[in-house]
Formats: structure tokens, C-alpha cells, sequence
């Protein structure tokens, strides 16, 4: 049982109501999201897949509403950064469960994944928890120098590019604004981070019309 909390004019609400019409899951469709509705509705319905982002994350933990949630089994999140401690916060209340998403618009939405097993919160490998995961099998990553467009070596920030079957043809009416942007098949995200031991992490967002590396945080 799918929950679509998310605007449907958003790529997240219509990518995952049509992921879950694909599969032929039940929808719950929130129009407005309240936070002790929607856990109500998890309990009523026994929901178990959704798509939050930390926002909204934050929200529900928030909330006051004692509500059965013991029928999650997957939560994705994404769109924004979110921090261990909301991350660690949400694990205790809804279980090992959350799987986190990178993507764009671009991109169809997520394209690079951390996968609910890559949650360690007490283990040694707690600091994926900072990372947006691994691509996907049919989608591969490049972290480059934004002025050059040369690959810089694993732990240095660049642009991060991406090349999959779900990166767009171009923008409607605009050629110029696709060229710029993909490059050899290669989408320019505007994203700054770096790849460690095939794991993305993603730091900042890059002045395009200067081609500045921002602050980075790591």
C-alpha cells in the first residue's frame, strides 16, 4: 500500500504514484499533508510504502499522534539534505526502513540510491549516513572539474554528471539551455560532491555562471 503525500505536479508525487500504479498498488492520495492524518493513515490502511522528504520527515516526528506505524517497510527520502541526527531520530521511530534517493527533475527523480541495509546508525559504517548512496544499475556518475570538465581523482568535490536512460531528451523549446546542460550525453547537475568506494556524496550547489566551487561541507 502506496502513500502519495507529495504535490502530484512534483516530480516525487508523480513518480512515485506512477511507480506504484505500475505495480498496481493501492494508493493513498493526500491532498494537504497533517502530520498525525497522515500517520493515522498509515495505521488505517496499513500503508506500506511512502516517499517523505526530511521536512516533512521532521514533521512526523514532531507530531504527538501515537498511531500503529508498525506495517512501514519502506520509506524513501530525498530532494533536500537531511542530518544524522534527524536520520538516527527517524530509524528509532519507524524501524531500519528508509532508503534514501538522489535525482532530479532531469533525471525522472532518483537515480543514485542508500539503501536501508547502508543505515548504520551505531556501526562502522555510520558515515554513509552523509552520503546519497550508489547509482542505480543503468545509470553511471562522473564527479568533474566544472571549468574543464576533466574527472577528479575519488574525494575531491567537482560537478557531479550523470548518464542514464532517465536523463531528459533536452528542455521543451529551449536548445540552447539543453546543450549547455548535457554534454556528451552527460548531464551537468550543478551539484558539487565527490565519489568514495562508489558512493556519492553530495556537498553543495555550483555558480554555473562562474563555474565556482561554493563552501563545501563534508
Amino acid at each position: 500500500v502506496s502513500m502519495v503525500a507529495l504535490p502530484i505536479f512534483h516530480i516525487g508525487g508523480t513518480g512515485w504514484a506512477m511507480q506504484a500504479l505500475a505495480n498496481g498498488l493501492p494508493i493513498v492520495v493526500m491532498r494537504d499533508l497533517v502530520p498525525a492524518q497522515a500517520l493515522r493513515l498509515v495505521e488505517r490502511y496499513r500503508v506500506t510504502h511512502t516517499l517523505w522528504v526530511p521536512t516533512m520527515i521532521q514533521m512526523m516526528l514532531d507530531c504527538d499522534e501515537s498511531a500503529d506505524v508498525s506495517s512501514m517497510r519502506f520509506i524513501m527520502y530525498g530532494a533536500s539534505p537531511i542530518t544524522d541526527a534527524l536520520l538516527i531520530s527517524a530509524i528509532q521511530r519507524f524501524g531500519k526502513v528508509f532508503v534514501g534517493s538522489y535525482g532530479l527533475t532531469e533525471t525522472c527523480a532518483g537515480c543514485v540510491f542508500l539503501e536501508a541495509t547502508d543505515h548504520d546508525p551505531e556501526g562502522p559504517r555510520r558515515h554513509l549516513l552523509r552520503s546519497v548512496g550508489r547509482p542505480a544499475f543503468h545509470t553511471q556518475l562522473r564527479v568533474v572539474d566544472p571549468s574543464t570538465l576533466q574527472d577528479l581523482p575519488e574525494g575531491v568535490d567537482g560537478e557531479i554528471l550523470i548518464r542514464s536512460p532517465q536523463v531528459m531528451a533536452g528542455y521543451w523549446g529551449k536548445p540552447e539551455a539543453t546543450q549547455s546542460s548535457i554534454v556528451d550525453g552527460w548531464l551537468r547537475t550543478g551539484d558539487i560532491g565527490n565519489l568514495r568506494d562508489g558512493y556519492l556524496y553530495v556537498n553543495d550547489r555550483l555558480d554555473r555562471k562562474s563555474t565556482r566551487l561554493n563552501s563545501s561541507h563534508t
